[in-house]
């Protein structure tokens, strides 16, 4: 539900969307992905005039941080390299156009590195912040997060989908 972020400067704020198992925050994060590279007219949700969206598998971040402890940033322009992005490098300079779509802060397995990930995440947004962040979890980590950071993120909650939403979906997927 967008209606809990619109009107709130997205800038002061990261956004953590929470949901269960297929409510769809992955799709959630897919969509602003896909919307914002496309340029789709009149497509801004988020209100912030063309970011150029980047999103990353925080499982592939976690991956990396079992063999070495680095900060975010320095994983991010190794990550885009490896997948093929030209100036990947410079995306610490450009920071202040990119939408960074983080997908599945409970694919970090220890709490630790999700509690250094969480707290780099807000310096960075109060340092050089990017247009905008928008994290997904799954709401087993609710309470963790509460008793931590929430009054440090938007907090939006993904529901389970309804058999109709399911079918309706599936059906466009397949047409």
């Amino acid at each position: 539900d967008m209606s809990k972020v619109e009107n709130k400067p997205l800038e002061s704020k990261p956004v953590l969307v929470l949901g269960g198992p297929g409510s769809g925050k992955t799709t959630f994060l897919r969509y602003l992905c896909q919307g914002y590279a496309q340029h789709i007219v009149d497509f801004d949700p988020l209100r912030l005039t063309s970011p150029v969206p980047v999103f990353v598998p925080l499982a592939d971040y976690g991956l990396e941080q079992r063999s070495r402890t680095r900060p975010f940033l320095d994983f991010l322009s190794d990550w885009l390299e490896d997948q093929g992005i030209a100036g990947a490098a410079s995306v610490r300079e450009n920071l202040g156009q990119v939408l960074l779509l983080l997908d599945g802060l409970d694919e970090l397995r220890v709490q630790s590195t999700r509690r250094a990930l969480l707290d780099e995440l807000l310096d960075l947004q109060s340092r050089t912040p990017p247009a905008a962040i928008v994290v997904t979890s799954r709401t087993h980590l609710v309470d963790e997060l509460r008793k931590r950071q929430a009054d440090s993120y938007h907090l939006l909650s993904c529901r389970e989908p309804s058999a109709e939403q399911i079918r309706d979906y599936l059906r466009l997927f397949l047409e």
